[in-house]
């Protein structure tokens, strides 16, 4: 009995610390997970007076049903380039040269129609995806005002979990998506949409530089616009 006791008590503390950091996966949606960030991230957000979880469940959900409904689901690359941000766009426009933001928008949406998209969104449709996982990664103060008061910039990263795949998933690991999302002073929200995109730790989106070849892409991708806009596609 004494033995049973000694042992006891030498496991029961490791077994608390395991069932303490062991955080579980919550569910939003079918498909749809939330994993609670590290503790260096939980006190990020706590420290500018939000929840990183109540967040995601009513402000990124939204983006991630339209992502996985009309995007991945319904392989719609236009719902992808809709849910990228405006810097996104603003680097597409300076990168490929374009005189307006929109035109590269229309743009990206025609490379679609290409073997390989910008930012090699295509990817995003080449496996079947089973799950979108959630994690938050950052939050911090954003343009501070005289009176004290400041907006808030909140991210997260979004794990696509690919048929067959095991395991927690990493942005080394996984198709990683990073959406941010900002609350402003005033309490009003912008839309949480994407800001970067990796495939399985190698950069894909920013765009960093533009290649030769990719030269040459972008002028075939342009002519194709005008086609598609002619025909009343795009």
């Amino acid at each position: 009995m004494k033995f049973a006791l000694k042992h006891f008590f030498l496991i029961f503390p490791l077994l608390l610390l395991g069932a303490i950091s062991c955080k579980k996966e919550i569910t939003f949606s079918e498909g749809i997970v939330y994993l609670p960030g590290n503790e260096k991230v939980e006190k990020q957000f706590k420290a500018i007076g939000v929840d990183p979880k109540k967040v995601a469940s009513e402000q990124l959900l939204k983006s991630i049903l339209e992502l996985k409904n009309e995007g991945i689901n319904e392989k719609d690359g236009s719902i992808l380039v809709y849910l990228s941000s405006i810097d996104l766009g603003k680097a597409m426009q300076a990168q490929y040269k374009f005189s307006d933001k929109y035109d590269a928008l229309h743009a990206w949406v025609a490379s679609f129609k290409t073997a390989k998209t910008w930012c090699d969104y295509h990817l995003l449709f080449k496996d079947k995806i089973v799950s979108f996982e959630i994690e938050p990664i950052q939050a911090y103060k954003d343009n501070v005002f005289p009176d004290g008061s400041f907006d808030k910039v909140l991210k997260y990263n979004v794990y696509l979990r690919k048929q067959g795949e095991m395991g927690k998933l990493t942005s080394e690991t996984a198709y990683t998506l990073v959406f941010t999302g900002e609350l402003y002073k005033d309490g009003d929200w912008s839309r949480f949409s994407i800001s970067s995109f990796e495939d399985h730790g190698v950069h894909k989106c920013p765009i960093r530089e533009v290649d030769p070849e990719t030269e040459h892409e972008i002028e075939q991708i342009k002519q194709r616009t005008k086609e598609l806009e002619a025909e009343g596609k795009l």
